[in-house]
């Protein structure tokens, strides 16, 4: 559920609409705070994957 409310979170952040890829592309240029939460939740989905 956590991990699910910082997925959402960051949709609604980044005005994120693809309803197939659920975080959009990875940044193109480094800005650190949107680039690291991108990257956390990418490994958090990994790990979720794994899980299952």
């Amino acid at each position: 559920m956590d991990h699910a409310a910082r997925v959402l979170a960051h949709r609604v952040t980044y005005r994120i609409t693809d309803q197939a890829v659920a975080l959009g592309a990875a940044p193109d240029t480094y800005v650190p705070r949107r680039t690291e939460w991108h990257r956390e939740l990418v490994e958090g989905l990994r790990r979720w994957q794994l899980a299952r």
